[in-house]
């Protein structure tokens, strides 16, 4: 009898924990890895400019469904963000990694890249490092962050 016991109150427990999980993830996260937060008028900017800019945006039911996942920072006016709006629509790495500026980026699942928005429109980190928008030192920033 005690051992069942003592099994039931670790299920619970795991349970619980599980639950508390679903919910933090479900949230979402505005704020940087270090204690930063990203001002709410920009990040509804962010999240209408992708909801407007995504590829099948009819499946994506209305804009409460884009949360940015995690704010990385701004550097000099690109806000590097993850997005999450549940179908993962304009993730270019399933799966994959991205090396930019020797910093190895893995995605393990859809919703973790972190995009770059500038003027509107978004970027890779890549595309954002290329493009001049970041700078290694940025780079090297957003990649401690992403990997806590």
């Amino acid at each position: 009898m005690r051992k069942i016991q003592k099994t039931l109150i670790a299920f619970g427990i795991g349970c619980l924990f599980l639950m508390a999980s679903v919910i933090f993830v479900a949230c979402g996260n505005n704020n940087g890895g270090n204690g930063m937060k990203l001002d709410s008028e920009i990040a509804l900017t962010i999240r209408q400019d992708y909801f407007n800019s995504s590829p099948r945006g009819a499946d994506i039911e209305s804009i409460d469904y884009v949360r940015i996942h995690v704010y990385f920072g701004t550097f000099n006016g690109a806000i590097a963000v993850s997005i999450d709006d549940g179908f993962n629509l304009m993730i270019d790495i399933w799966g994959g990694t991205e090396t930019v500026a020797g910093r190895t980026f893995n995605y393990p699942q859809p919703g973790h890249q972190v995009l770059v928005w500038h003027d509107g429109s978004f970027y890779t980190l890549t595309q954002a490092f290329e493009k001049g928008l970041l700078t290694s030192g940025n780079i090297g920033i957003i990649w401690n962050i992403h990997q806590k």
